[in-house]
């Protein structure tokens, strides 16, 4: 019989949709992130492989894998959003990164004959990534969430919304939902040009007091 006081210990959490994603040939370190619950308590878990020097320039790695020993090939992140996690990640893991920006200096100029800077065709490639292209509004609100939660360095994103802007911000189809969800992306990554539009269209279309707006399913 067993003893007053004695806890039957809880079943670990199921994980669903487990995944690998390789950010680099020379990964020494997995960042494991794990989604929040569904309604049936399951996660969805992703493996992502990354270079340490790369990550550690961001404070929050670098504290991690400074003070926590057992993180020193691992760090797990819970309750966050994969695929805006994978954005930050793909960008960070890249930024200042010469072999990635000659590579696409390259790749540019064999498409399009043209020369154009460093800089600019690593952004341009790294947009068309898979996870990164196919970014909707209600990522874009998680992928500030993130930043915020872990306090990412947000100029890093800033070339990656302006282009995410110029392809899916069409100012004169605009609807005053999708316009109210954009204010604040559009803020807090210093798109001057495209707050001012956003706002401009509210005050001239919209009624009422001018609010911002979450995303269909963002908590």
């Amino acid at each position: 019989m067993e003893g007053h006081g004695q806890q039957t210990p809880r079943p670990p959490t199921p994980t669903i949709d487990e995944r690998v994603i390789v950010l680099s040939e020379n990964a020494n370190l997995t960042i494991s992130v794990y989604s929040v619950k569904d309604s049936d308590g399951r996660r969805s878990l992703t493996h992502f492989k990354a270079e340490k020097s790369k990550l550690a320039k961001q404070e929050y790695f670098r504290n991690s894998l400074r003070f926590n020993s057992t993180f020193s090939h691992s760090v797990n992140l819970k309750d966050d959003n994969i695929e805006a996690m994978r954005v930050w990640l793909i960008y960070i893991h890249a930024a200042n990164d010469e072999e990635v920006a000659n590579e696409e200096i390259e790749k540019i100029e064999e498409e399009h004959a043209a020369e154009a800077l460093k800089e600019d065709n690593k952004q341009k490639s790294l947009f068309q990534r898979d996870g990164v292209f196919d970014t909707n509004i209600t990522r874009i609100w998680h992928i500030i969430n993130l930043g915020d939660k872990y306090l990412f360095d947000s100029t890093l994103l800033q070339g990656f919304f302006e282009k995410w802007y110029d392809r899916n911000v069409d100012i004169l189809r605009m609807e005053p939902d999708f316009a109210r969800q954009l204010a604040l992306p559009c803020y807090m990554f210093n798109h001057a040009v495209g707050f001012a539009c956003i706002t401009k269209w509210l005050a001239y279309n919209f009624k009422g007091h001018i609010t911002e707006k979450r995303p269909p399913g963002f908590k």
